[in-house]
């Protein structure tokens, strides 16, 4: 039994012997590229595992910086925010005596007033308002004029949203200084916001 075990060692060492050297050599080569393969991988992919590390941290580090260095800069923007939101008025405007008050202002006279439905956005507590109108035989001082006495209103945002200006007779080669504008004012309000849900 013992002689059987011993035969078995030899034949199974005697397959490495019974290689010729160029067949070992290629096989202790190949066996080297293998482990410097399987090395380089497991390097390379613990690169890149330390390497994601290093950007979570770059993040949160820049997040920090942000917090401590620029706070103040974000608590200013939010007041100016809330600065301008003050300047818009919830009290509703009336159109037609804004555009009377600036027609006597410019010496002009606006038709065809249309004023379109209010339209709401509770989310951001707003309510915007138009009204469509034009003007005939004006000066361009006289545009001017009625604009600035319109978006001057105290206590109201408004603005011209559309202004189209075309010369009132276009057939003439005299130059010509009349002029026809169509006027798009809108103003907003605030409303009452509407709570989202969750």
């Amino acid at each position: 039994m013992a002689g059987r075990s011993m035969v078995g060692k030899r034949v199974k060492a005697g397959w490495w012997i019974r290689m010729a050297p160029r067949d070992r050599r290629a096989l202790m080569l190949l066996g080297g590229v293998f482990l410097i393969v399987f090395a380089g991988a497991i390097v390379f992919l613990r690169l890149q595992r330390v390497s994601a590390q290093r950007d979570e941290i770059a993040n949160y580090q820049k997040a920090l910086s942000m917090v401590f260095t620029q706070g103040a800069e974000y608590k200013e923007r939010l007041a100016a925010k809330e600065r301008r939101e003050a300047t818009i008025s919830s009290t509703p405007l009336s159109f037609t005596s804004l555009i009377e008050q600036a027609e006597n202002a410019a010496g002009v006279q606006a038709t065809d007033q249309e004023e379109k439905p209010p339209v709401d956005d509770k989310e951001i507590g707003l309510r915007t308002r138009t009204i469509n109108f034009e003007m005939r035989d004006i000066t361009l001082e006289q545009m001017t004029q009625f604009l600035t006495a319109v978006e001057s209103k105290p206590g109201h945002v408004v603005l011209a949203e559309h202004l189209e200006v075309r010369a009132l007779r276009s057939d003439t080669t005299v130059p010509e200084d009349r002029l026809k504008v169509d006027y798009q004012l809108t103003t907003w309000e605030r409303i009452e916001r509407e709570e989202s849900e969750g």
